[in-house]
């Protein structure tokens, strides 16, 4: 379904977007055309060169207070751009396409149900029902996949790795394989790759060093059918190996992380 060109002309009023934009996202067949505000709050202390590292496009604030957090301060970011939803749960086929259509500096992005809950005031079940069905794509002004990562300052302090140590990870991995960020958050990340490293088990274990909720939380191994119960799930969970996860990223050349 197209959007209308009032529909178009209405958001592109809210955004400094270039027409050939809403164009190549029509193409799509969005559902619906919406302004996007991403928010996000970097402890003071951690954030001494975010001026350096994005584009004019992220409004930074300094020294904000939030509700409930003592004395800390920080620095809030927000990034505005669009969001649409589109008929099919593939949002990564979406993603790749839009990448290659829209002009440089424009960065289509993955939305997650948890998105859907902030965005669309969805409830939790709600929200993940209808992420298995429909996806939730922003664009928004950035010019490389790596500052999807430092706007949201992705970390994982219950394993020690900081904003940088997971820059550096990705960095390394781009020496091994092809891959894109498709989005993420304070404390997950998605990726979409496009070829996988020769040394596949090498590399699903340090997939798994790096994100060990992803087979310690979670379940990477054969489907299980409509009719696995909770219980199938458990007991698969305790039976899965590295060559499970392996096998889950050839199937897929996605991975999402995690971290508790």
């Amino acid at each position: 379904m197209s959007l209308s060109p009032e529909q178009n002309q209405e958001i592109a009023a809210q955004v400094d977007f270039e027409p050939e934009v809403f164009s190549i996202i029509d193409s799509e067949s969005p559902t619906f055309l919406r302004k996007l505000e991403l928010i996000q709050y970097w402890y003071e202390r951690e954030a001494a060169q975010l001026e350096q590292d994005f584009p004019a496009t992220v409004q930074i604030q300094r020294n904000v207070e939030l509700e409930g957090t003592g004395n800390s301060r920080f620095i809030k970011l927000q990034l505005d751009g669009i969001f649409f939803e589109v008929d099919t749960p593939d949002a990564i086929a979406v993603v790749f396409r839009l990448r290659s259509k829209l002009p440089k500096g424009y960065m289509p992005i993955t939305l997650d149900f948890q998105r859907r809950e902030e965005l669309l005031k969805e409830d939790f079940e709600e929200a993940l029902g209808n992420s298995a069905e429909r996806s939730l794509i922003g664009v928004v002004k950035l010019d490389d996949h790596f500052q999807i990562v430092q706007f949201f300052g992705t970390a994982a302090g219950n394993y020690e790795l900081s904003n940088a140590d997971i820059i550096d990870k990705l960095r390394a991995w781009e020496k091994l394989c092809d891959f894109e960020i498709m989005g993420g958050g304070g404390d997950t990340l998605e990726l979409a790759f496009k070829t996988l490293p020769e040394n596949r088990l090498a590399f699903a274990e340090d997939v798994y060093d790096f994100c060990p909720d992803l087979m310690d939380q979670g379940y990477v191994g054969p489907p299980l059918g409509e009719g696995a119960t909770m219980e199938d799930y458990a007991e698969a969970m305790d039976e899965q190996t590295v060559e499970d996860l392996v096998d889950y990223l050839e199937r897929n050349m996605a991975v999402g992380f995690w971290w508790d």
